[in-house]
């Protein structure tokens, strides 16, 4: 009986060990479990790759060729496609049942944990139904506090309390995973501090990127 080959030895590596998801638009997705939390990679992002080429590494003692290892992918893209289910993938936030009863808001962490939201709490949870996907240069969202206090933010903007009322809904609604998102619009003389006020704002909304 032959040796099984490098290929054939990556794609047991990544189909005991990762699920496979597709999208309506026909991407690709492994999740896989690190370090006690599961991850959610596209097949082709570099991230995945360097996990498999890792998992092969840590069996057989050596790396596996490029050959070997885009070959696999290809198949693993074959495999997800028509032989996987199809989910939503979601990113930063998600919204789960009618109305919806829940938002999901990914922290995108080291842990991959996610904060679930609805109308009675608000509480950290390490996975949930709904699937992640983290695009390059996104930033993880600090820890909230269970003490925190909105009017704080008051005093580093130049409005008033009227204004800050519409401020803060417009920060609620971008929670919303379906919108409608209004357009904050900050009108002002010059010297009234409109450009920071819009930097402290877009540090605060959901979208953090590099």
């Amino acid at each position: 009986m032959s040796e099984p080959t490098q290929g054939e030895i990556l794609l047991g590596i990544a189909t005991s060990m990762a699920n496979f998801m597709h999208t309506a638009d026909e991407r690709v997705y492994a999740n896989i479990l690190v370090d006690g939390h599961r991850e959610l990679w596209p097949v082709r992002r570099r991230g995945f790759k360097r996990w498999l080429g890792q998992a092969f590494f840590e069996q057989q003692g050596k790396a596996p060729s490029t050959e070997a290892l885009n070959s696999t992918l290809n198949t693993l893209e074959g495999i997800g496609q028509f032989e996987c289910p199809r989910r939503n993938i979601h990113t930063r936030i998600a919204g789960y049942g009618k109305g919806p009863r829940a938002v999901y808001l990914d922290l995108a962490n080291d842990q991959w944990e996610k904060i679930i939201i609805n109308k009675h709490e608000w509480k950290i949870i390490p996975h949930s139904i709904t699937h992640f996907h983290r695009p390059s240069g996104m930033l993880p969202l600090p820890y909230p506090s269970e003490n925190g206090d909105i009017s704080g933010l008051k005093s580093l903007l130049n409005v008033d309390d009227k204004s800050f009322i519409l401020i803060v809904a417009w920060l609620i609604q971008a929670f919303n995973p379906s919108g409608p998102y209004p357009i904050l619009t900050l009108n002002g003389e010059q010297g009234t501090a409109k450009s920071s006020t819009a930097r402290i704002l877009r540090s605060l909304t959901l979208q953090r990127y590099l």
